[in-house]
């Protein structure tokens, strides 16, 4: 699984070349010898062996989880838990500096009927399970419960905060990983199925509604209000909560943001935002009849 695209690292002296416009901090030396050389004390660089790039330069306790071994001991797990699953993507992410890899997701999808939301509806949702890691500290290791809906191929993903497991980059941290991903497995999906029929019980105001849809934080300005205001007159003017939410996804799954990463950033911040907000600025507002 993701065969083409794994890729190892290993721990080596990074050497620096101490600025001389500030002598407090250190400029990477990226393992070209030249210039006033000096070992960083107490760390080391990340490099990855194929493309001899170096992803980072971390203390010298970091200890460097391989996409590889992470997949390997999900897949494990799954074997002995009964869950098929097959590969979705491996995104591996390029910095402003050309450096590939610091920060990648994998994502693979859940086949067992079983598992399934809503099956043979439309409604019907195929679980994946997203995870994130990186070679620099910028992400902790998470194992992530997104639900895609096959109609339209809209990408609804999940409550991640709720769903989220973060495990430390340190020595016995792919134990604790293999224990964690055992009871979120249990615990995760049916928190997620609570989460679409509470939205699916919710009604929004129209008025209100068509007003958020053209002034919401998720998704601000004039280009994306005309879209979302499009997008739910196609969808025949809906006003339960979920479907706002699916077009709100739409949008973000199929249009908005360069890559993955990007758009798991977007979800969060519209999952926050139906959480905290949505009660207050869709909901009918309460008449409240003054007793005499």
């Amino acid at each position: 699984m993701f065969e083409d695209t794994m890729f190892t690292v290993q721990k080596s002296q990074v050497n620096a070349v101490l600025r001389q416009d500030d002598h407090a901090k250190y400029e990477i030396n990226r393992l070209v010898h030249q210039g006033i050389l000096a070992p960083i004390p107490g760390h080391v660089g990340i490099v990855r062996e194929d493309t001899k790039q170096v992803l980072s330069v971390m203390s010298k306790d970091y200890f460097p989880l391989t996409d590889m071994l992470i997949l390997q001991h999900a897949l494990e797990l799954f074997e002995a838990s009964g869950i098929q699953v097959r590969p979705i993507a491996h995104h591996i992410y390029k910095g402003k500096d050309g450096v590939l890899g610091r920060t990648t997701h994998m994502e693979v999808e859940v086949t067992n009927p079983a598992y399934t939301i809503f099956a043979g509806t439309d409604e019907e949702q195929r679980i994946r399970i997203v995870i994130p890691n990186s070679f620099n500290g910028t992400l902790c290791l998470e194992f992530i419960l997104m639900l895609f809906k096959l109609l339209c191929s809209n990408g609804s993903r999940g409550w991640v905060r709720d769903f989220s497991i973060k495990i430390k980059h340190r020595q016995g941290a792919d134990q604790k990983m293999v224990d964690a991903l055992n009871l979120y497995m249990g615990r995760g999906i049916t928190t997620a199925i609570e989460k679409i029929e509470e939205l699916q019980t919710k009604v929004a105001d129209t008025d209100r509604l068509i007003s958020y849809l053209q002034n919401n934080k998720v998704l601000s300005g004039q280009r994306w209000a005309e879209k979302l205001m499009g997008a739910w007159l196609i969808a025949n003017e809906p006003t339960s909560f979920w479907n706002v939410y699916n077009i709100f996804t739409a949008q973000i799954t199929h249009v908005w943001g360069r890559n993955f990463s990007s758009k798991i950033t977007k979800y969060n911040v519209l999952n926050k935002e139906v959480v905290h907000e949505w009660d207050r600025l869709l909901s009918p507002e309460r008449v409240i009849i003054p007793i005499n």
